[in-house]
């Protein structure tokens, strides 16, 4: 499975580390079990992340918005483009492509409404990665019954000077999210960068939402 999503930062599937026990027992079970949960079983986790990749890939449209300047650029050379067009040299043997330019035009608007309800260009909360995030959390929650909290800046003991891994003594949730996302999807985040997603997802999905059992559980929802 090639799946690769372009967004502010891009997202891209490591297959092998999707095949690969260790990276599972490693990165999923270990924290799991350090949160006192049941680690699950290898193949259901493979499933599991590989039904977040396809999400993931079905999601391309979330892409990275252009600036202002970059739309209003793009908009005069479309402008351009279609006067020179529109002249009898040009507009029999364009007929089509003076269409998509045309029709390009709703694209725009639709893509200039999306820039100012986001002026500023997202990398680590795009909406993609939040979503990935949201289905972290509520695996993390199936697992250990627990949200993820603790501290996000304490350095991992193993590694001196490392300021960019998550402990897994103190917050294995968080070091659960930073790790699949850097090792099964391409994409690093330091521990300030963590904090951000986690919490930009909390905002954004609702807390509880995500509590709620599996079909074939009977947990008690607060």
């Amino acid at each position: 499975m090639t799946i690769i999503v372009h967004g502010e930062t891009d997202i891209i599937f490591n297959n092998k580390a999707w095949e690969s026990r260790q990276n599972f027992e490693d990165y999923v079970e270990a924290p799991i079990k350090q949160a006192g949960g049941i680690g699950p079983r290898f193949g259901y986790w493979k499933t599991y992340l590989e039904g977040i990749a396809m999400v993931a890939n079905t999601s391309k449209y979330l892409g990275p918005i252009p600036t202002n300047a970059q739309m209003e650029k793009f908009i005069n050379t479309v402008n351009l483009l279609l006067d020179q067009l529109e002249t009898k040299e040009f507009r029999e043997h364009y007929e089509e492509l003076i269409e998509e330019l045309i029709m390009s035009g709703e694209t725009t608007r639709s893509l200039i409404e999306k820039r100012k309800e986001n002026p500023k260009k997202k990398k680590v909360t795009d909406d993609i990665k939040l979503k990935i995030c949201d289905s972290l959390r509520r695996f993390w929650w199936h697992h250990t019954k627990q949200t993820i909290t603790g501290s996000f800046d304490n350095k991992n003991p193993d590694i001196p000077g490392n300021q960019d891994e998550q402990n897994v003594l103190s917050n294995p949730g968080a070091y659960f999210v930073q790790k699949v996302f850097d090792i099964y999807l391409g994409v690093k985040l330091d521990n300030r960068q963590v904090r951000s997603l986690i919490e930009a997802t909390e905002k954004k999905y609702n807390r509880a939402e995500y509590k709620f059992p599996l079909t074939w559980e009977l947990v008690k929802v607060d």
